[in-house]
Formats: C-alpha cells, sequence, structure tokens
C-alpha cells in the first residue's frame, strides 16, 4: 500500500508541495526517516513571513526528530508548529513532553494545561499536567508540595466518570516521589487502583 501510496503522489503535476508532503509522510510511515526529512526539510526552507507553510509541515518534521531523540531540533519544529497554528493541542502536547524530559516541570504544565483547554478529549493532557513531577526538587518544601499535589491529582481522575482515555499512558514518573523520606507504599496502591478504573485494559493486559 505504501508502494502505491508513492507511485500515485509521484505521477501528481500539480500541488508539488502537497505531493511531497504526502511522499515525506509515507517515507515517515514505512521508517525511512532521512528521506522524510530531505523532503520536508526542503518544503521548511521556502517558508518566510509573507507566506508561510502549513504548521502540518513542522509538525511531522518535529515528530521525526522527537524519534530520532534530536530533542532541541524537535522542539524547534513544535515551536514554528504553534506560531503557525496556536490552536494545534497536539502540538502543545508533545511540546510539553519535551519540556518534561528537559526538566522544565513549569513550561511543560503550561503546555499540557493549553493542550487540554483545546482539545477535552485529551485527557492524556490533564493526567500528565496533574501527576507531572520534578526531575530534582529544590528542597523539602518543594518535595512535598508536589507530593500533595500528586494526591490531589488522582483523586480529580478518580472523579472524572467515564472519561475515555487511550493506551498512550503517562510516562510513570512514581520513582520521583521516593526522594523524600516518607513511605509510598499506600500511594503507589491508590494509583494502581485509580489507573485500572481509568484505563481499562490494564485489567486485561
Amino acid at each position: 500500500l505504501s508502494d502505491e501510496g508513492i507511485i500515485f503522489f509521484s505521477k501528481k503535476k500539480l500541488f508539488s508541495k502537497q505531493v511531497e508532503f504526502g511522499s515525506a509522510y509515507i517515507f515517515y510511515l514505512l521508517g525511512e526517516f532521512e528521506r522524510s526529512i530531505k523532503l520536508l526539510e526542503e518544503i521548511k526552507n521556502e517558508d518566510n513571513s509573507t507566506k508561510r507553510i502549513s504548521y502540518l509541515i513542522y509538525y511531522l518534521l518535529g515528530n521525526i526528530y522527537y524519534e530520532q531523540s534530536r530533542l532541541v531540533d524537535s522542539l524547534n519544529c513544535f515551536n514554528e508548529a504553534l506560531i503557525i497554528n496556536p490552536k494545534f493541542a497536539k502540538g502543545y502536547f508533545l511540546r510539553a513532553k519535551i519540556y518534561k524530559l528537559f526538566g522544565n516541570t513549569r513550561l511543560a504544565i503550561n503546555d499540557f494545561n493549553k493542550s487540554y483547554e483545546i482539545d477535552k478529549n485529551n485527557f492524556n493532557s490533564l493526567i500528565e499536567s496533574m501527576l507531572i513531577l520534578p526531575h530534582i526538587y529544590e528542597d523539602n518544601y518543594e518535595f512535598n508540595k508536589f507530593r500533595q499535589r500528586y494526591i490531589e491529582g488522582l483523586d480529580y481522575l478518580n472523579n472524572l466518570g467515564n472519561a475515555i482515555f487511550d493506551n498512550n499512558f503517562p510516562d510513570n514518573q512514581t520513582f520521583l516521589l521516593s526522594y523524600g523520606n516518607v513511605c509510598n507504599l499506600e500511594l503507589l496502591k491508590k494509583k494502581e487502583k485509580i489507573f485500572r478504573k481509568i484505563f481499562p485494559k490494564l485489567n486485561q493486559v
């Protein structure tokens, strides 16, 4: 099917940029990242202040760089995508994931919240925002503040009712709770119970 798609796009004479993007997307699906990057970078080079390209170009390129662990390049792409389309919920979500990896908790929370404000069906943005933890705490006060925030976040998720969650589980950061001199056994039991409720598939797999 992918080979047929490439042949289809290669025969098109009009809408050359759409053809290039379609081909780049197929190369991405095939795992041929470098071929996809080459096409996307060529399109990106035509971006200018008077005629901006589609935010989807930056989105796809950002995804590829993310999968290659080129996080700075990925972040730059998502920044551009969000300048072009400030209502792009997925862009805020993915940029927040990078901020989270960089340990910038404040910016990550801000973007997770923006993503959820735009798309109320993206419950993973809500989970990520409520359960995020810093890589390093400034002091015991900050540790206790985030631990309490984590507990309150679990309670909120538990009371959401019949919200539909997909299977893209948030990163498990609970080991970061072990930095304080506190027993987390009951907290982790609570998390397991709530996650089995909001991610029903955990009860079968």
